[in-house]
């Protein structure tokens, strides 16, 4: 919101931003769709980096994003190879809950060693949570 502020000189939430862009505003529209390539491009550098099993997406933004898929076909075009199968959720539980529940699956399967699964956990701060998670334990020690 701070940049389509600056850039539009207007005093705007990021929500009443998303209402514009759903009305088919210029502007919003214009700033939406440039957002959507920066994610894409930004998770692509993940991608890329740690190819995580798992995107789950979090915070009051996503409420608004009804665009996921689209989100993953532009991740995909930036992605080296054009190919990745990971899943990009959003949470089922609201804001924090894909944060939550990625942690206690990580902490239940923190000592592990087969099939393992990468999540990343974004929220709208632009904060990434990676956690790895293992189906089968090892031993626990100390």
């Amino acid at each position: 919101a701070k940049r389509f502020n600056k850039k539009y000189k207007k005093n705007l939430k990021a929500n009443e931003i998303f209402e514009l862009y759903r009305k088919h505003e210029l502007d919003a529209e214009k700033m939406i769709e440039e957002f959507k390539i920066n994610l894409a491009m930004s998770l692509a550098v993940i991608v890329n980096i740690l190819d995580p099993d798992v995107f789950i997406f979090g915070g009051g933004v996503t409420n608004e994003i009804d665009f996921f898929d689209e989100i993953e076909s532009l991740t995909k075009k930036y992605v080296i190879g054009k190919e990745y199968e990971g899943v990009f959720l959003k949470p089922k539980y609201g804001d924090a809950s894909g944060v939550r529940g990625a942690a206690r699956l990580g902490r239940k399967s923190m000592f592990s060693v087969k099939d393992a699964k990468l999540y990343a956990i974004i929220n709208s701060n632009a904060v990434i949570w990676v956690i790895i998670t293992i189906d089968h334990q090892l031993p626990r020690f100390g």
